[in-house]
């Protein structure tokens, strides 16, 4: 008969290390967590920093690293591009579905004449948004606009790749709106804060973004599975141990 010694030695070390493997991941996801609540803690704080600053001229906002270009309050000059907006979507607002229009804006002033930045200006419902026009008064009209710098925004796994040959856009992304193959977009876009003259459409998105933090009850949760995964193993090895 063959001894069953070396069989039981080498399931107990198999065991073992599944059992530490485990709880590695489980601790690991709890330390992840942490970490992006230190990440999410640091962006709102730089947003209520942001939003509390007198209006900066584009290119001082341009100036600043990448991440630290959020949600500064900008004021350009310049005009609207009469053309069908970009329609952004689906976003809803208050359970009510919509997309979000956006449109190139010529810039007249400041370094950055000649060159176009996008501009978010706000939700319009379903049945408004595809047959929008730019207001005729506007067309070709100087005006000073106050938006909020945002940076292109990021894929997640859940959403579609723009597909512009088919006019289907679900993030705003400058250089692929722009199409500008000379690499010369605004690596930002603006986010209107006040409604155009006389439009009921769109509306001007919330100022202040609402970040949803609940990094900290994750790692609790985490570290708590990993505290009773302890405890499980704990016992069970000393149940075989009797």
């Amino acid at each position: 008969m063959i001894p069953s010694a070396p069989i039981c030695h080498t399931r107990r070390l198999l065991g073992a290390v599944l059992a530490l493997a485990v709880l590695a991941a489980l601790l690991l996801l709890g330390v992840w967590q942490m970490q992006r609540l230190a990440w999410k803690q640091d962006l709102i704080a730089r947003q209520e920093a942001a939003l509390s600053a007198s209006p900066q001229p584009l290119e001082g906002v341009l100036a600043k690293p990448e991440a630290e270009r959020l949600f500064w309050p900008v004021t350009v000059t310049g005009q609207f591009a009469d053309v069908a907006p970009f329609v952004v979507g689906m976003r809803p607002r208050d359970g009510k579905p919509g997309y979000h229009l956006v449109l190139p804006f010529m810039l007249t002033e400041g370094p950055f004449a000649g060159r176009e930045v996008l501009v978010n200006l706000g939700w319009s419902p379903l049945d408004a948004a595809r047959s929008w026009r730019l207001p005729p008064d506007m067309a070709g009209r100087t005006v000073t606009l106050d938006g909020l710098a945002r940076l292109p925004e990021a894929r997640t796994w859940l959403t579609p790749q723009n597909q512009p040959g088919q006019g289907a856009w679900y993030t705003v992304d400058p250089a692929e709106m722009i199409a500008d193959k000379s690499g010369t977009a605004l690596p930002l876009f603006l986010q209107l804060r006040t409604p155009l003259p006389g439009e009921s459409w769109p509306l001007p998105l919330p100022a202040q973004r609402d970040f949803r933090n609940d990094h900290r009850q994750y790692a609790i949760f985490w570290f708590i599975m990993a505290g009773v995964w302890v405890v499980m193993v704990g016992m069970l090895a000393r149940r075989r141990g009797r």
